[in-house]
C-alpha cells in the first residue's frame, strides 16, 4: 500500500469552483454590465504554506535506505533500542501537543 503525500490530496485554487447561486445570471452580458466587486487577499502566511507544501511534495515518503539498514540490524540482532531516547521523544511530543490545544 502506497502512502500519498498530503499535498496530493489538496485541490489547487484553480480547480475550486463556487457553486452557482440561484437567481444570479452567469451570462457574459450580465457580467459585463455590472462592476466586479470581487476581492482576493493573500496573506504573508500563504506563501509560506505554499512553499512548505511544495517542499513536502518533493520529499520521499519512505527513506528506503534507512528501512533497509534497520531491517538488516533487526535480522542480525544488532538493532539497539535506547529507552531513554524514546521516553524523551514521547515527552517532547506531549509538550508540543499540549501547547497547541486551547
Amino acid at each position: 500500500m502506497a502512502i500519498e503525500p498530503i499535498a496530493s490530496r489538496i485541490p489547487s485554487a484553480a480547480t475550486i469552483k463556487s457553486p452557482a447561486k440561484p437567481g444570479i445570471e452567469t451570462g457574459s452580458a450580465k457580467a459585463q454590465s455590472e462592476p466586479n466587486n470581487d476581492r482576493i487577499e493573500i496573506t504573508a502566511n500563504s506563501g509560506q504554506i505554499k512553499k512548505a507544501l511544495d517542499t513536502a511534495a518533493n520529499l520521499p515518503v519512505i527513506d528506503n535506505e534507512r528501512v533497509a539498514s534497520i531491517k538488516q540490524a533487526l535480522a542480525e540482532g544488532t538493532y539497539a533500542i535506547d529507552p531513554e531516547r524514546i521516553a524523551q521523544k514521547i515527552s517532547q511530543f506531549e509538550l508540543l501537543s499540549t501547547e497547541d490545544s486551547p
